[in-house]
């Protein structure tokens, strides 16, 4: 009897405890699901020193500022251990050097006003590609609520390309639109795509820079991707990148 006792007792105690740790799982798992995979590096260049990153042939990949960057050799790699926050400056550099000219929006996505018209935007790197602001207080405004802050920019992204999008077909399986199918619309580092289904939603998560090249390819026939304010694939920057 006194067993029986001293094992409800032990019940009652230890009862809210596992429930508690239960919902600690649950609330990790919940977490874990809401952070985004990394997004891709879209250039070729070594995040450090600036030249194609194939060059030694050791590439070596840092997660930084949302996005995947890569590393080319044991230099660059003690360069960037010696000073990670140097090396994160170098990064968003190089994504702003190659893509500020190329910015979809005229607007500000934060406010909607039109960028230039509170002076000079103020231009940032955030997942491997270009953000512009107008002012200031709409950049401390993003960074206080990234997600929301991409969600406006990325429907301003789609709203302003799905009228003139130059493919008929989905962008990873490219089976041809019929009027009655639906389409799954995505914008993904300031290009929009057109997508069939969840299952090549998946497909491009799993790779997305071929599905950025079939577009680009697309957007050059079309004369919509204005190449000459990007430097060529494989083209190095103008030397070393120097940043203090």
């Amino acid at each position: 009897m006194g067993k029986l006792i001293w094992l409800a007792m032990m019940t009652l105690i230890c009862a809210p405890l596992v429930a508690q740790e239960e919902s600690s799982a649950v609330e990790e798992e919940a977490v874990a699901s809401e952070q985004e995979a990394p997004a891709s590096w879209p250039l070729v260049y070594c995040g450090v020193c600036g030249v194609n990153y194939k060059s030694y042939g050791k590439e070596i990949w840092v997660v930084s500022n949302g996005g995947e960057v890569p590393i080319c050799s044991d230099d660059c790699v003690k360069s960037y251990n010696e000073d990670p926050k140097l090396a994160e400056k170098k990064f968003n550099f190089i994504i702003t050097a190659s893509f500020r000219d190329n910015y979809p929006l005229d607007q500000c996505f934060m406010d909607e006003e039109e960028l230039g018209d509170n002076g000079e935007p103020v231009v940032i790197a955030y997942r491997n590609q270009v953000l512009k602001f107008c002012q200031e207080s709409c950049h401390e405004k993003f960074q206080e609520d990234r997600k929301g802050g991409m969600e406006k920019q990325e429907a301003l992204v789609v709203e302003k390309f799905k009228p003139e999008y130059p493919l008929i077909g989905c962008i990873v399986c490219q089976s041809v639109f019929l009027e009655n199918k639906e389409a799954i619309h995505l914008a993904y580092q300031n290009d929009y795509y057109k997508i069939c289904s969840e299952e090549c939603i998946a497909a491009f998560g799993e790779d997305r820079a071929k599905y950025q090249g079939r577009l680009k390819l697309a957007l050059v026939a079309t004369g919509r991707f204005n190449t000459s304010v990007m430097r060529k694939a494989g083209e190095e920057l103008p030397g070393p990148v120097q940043l203090k």
